[in-house]
């Protein structure tokens, strides 16, 4: 009796063995629209690579420029581009534009431009290209991209993992004033901003 039992049992473990490695093997389609961030079940090996990251990275722009150009206005009237980016970049976005009077609006950090597009107006071509990932962790990664828009920006992209997918943290730049690099963290620059107003 007890031997008609053991081939019943190596077949279901022969076939639970073949059904993981199968499982394991099956590659995850790159998102295809914006409700991809929560629908997509990407394995946690795959989504750390640095090819899933520069396509999502890559994606989120392909995204917001298409509602740029749809348009011509502002990406935000043809999808919210706060699905993009981070809970803790968009609540101190919030916060910093209720603790500012309405006659003061510029003086939040970054304000004065889009960091989508680097700039105050956008070209028909405006384009984007990651150069790099690095510093890839379970919870955060780093991407460089270059954003063309009438001249090239490179901006580094800090990333955070929430969702299920990366969202971007920051938009950092470095331009040269009077002849000294000066680095634009924008979330720092919230953060700091937000933390004096509530003095």
């Amino acid at each position: 009796m007890r031997k008609l039992l053991i081939i019943p049992m190596i077949l279901a473990t022969l076939i639970a063995t073949g059904c993981k490695q199968k499982a394991a093997t099956t590659e995850t389609p790159a998102p295809t629209d914006s409700t991809a961030v929560e629908e997509a079940t990407v394995p946690d090996d795959s989504i750390h690579t640095e090819a899933y990251i520069s396509q999502r990275v890559k994606h989120i722009y392909d995204l917001i420029y298409e509602g740029y150009k749809k348009n011509a206005i502002h990406a935000n009237r043809q999808i919210s581009t706060e699905q993009f980016t981070s809970a803790e970049y968009n609540n101190l976005q919030r916060e910093a534009t209720r603790l500012t009077p309405k006659d003061n609006m510029m003086d939040v950090p970054g304000a004065n431009y889009d960091h989508w597009v680097m700039g105050q107006d956008f070209d028909k071509k405006l384009s984007m290209e990651v150069l790099s990932v690095s510093d890839i962790h379970a919870q955060t990664a780093t991407a460089k991209i270059r954003v063309e828009n009438f001249s090239p920006t490179e901006v580094t992209l800090p990333l955070v993992l929430e969702n299920g997918d990366w969202l971007i943290d920051s938009f950092i730049t470095t331009s040269e004033i009077e002849g000294k690099k000066v680095v634009f963290d924008e979330k720092k620059e919230l953060k700091e901003y937000v933390e004096k107003l509530r003095k």
